[in-house]
């Protein structure tokens, strides 16, 4: 999987390729502006987690919170970070 994501990022495109070219696996992608110009990698990376945490303030879920098309993807970042959590990883 990193190899496959490594060889889609050197190319420095800023869209999501097919989900067959990603094996259907998904990918997060976030951008900043360049106020956060001075920050340190981990403060970044942090800062892309957060954004995709409140993916959920902004959309929020169904009351039966069951999340699937259309929708998904206006909480997919959110969902995937809160599956590595209740994962343990």
């Amino acid at each position: 999987m990193e190899a496959n994501m490594m060889k889609w990022a050197k190319q420095c495109l800023f869209y999501h390729p097919p989900p067959a070219y990603r094996n259907y696996w998904g990918q997060n992608i976030f951008m900043i502006g360049d106020k956060y110009y001075n920050y340190t990698l981990p403060s970044l990376a942090e800062t892309a987690v957060i954004s995709w945490w409140q993916e959920l303030q902004v959309f929020g879920v169904p009351e039966n919170n069951i999340v699937v098309a259309p929708n998904e993807h206006k909480t997919g970042h959110y969902m995937q970070v809160i599956e590595k959590c209740a994962s343990g990883e």
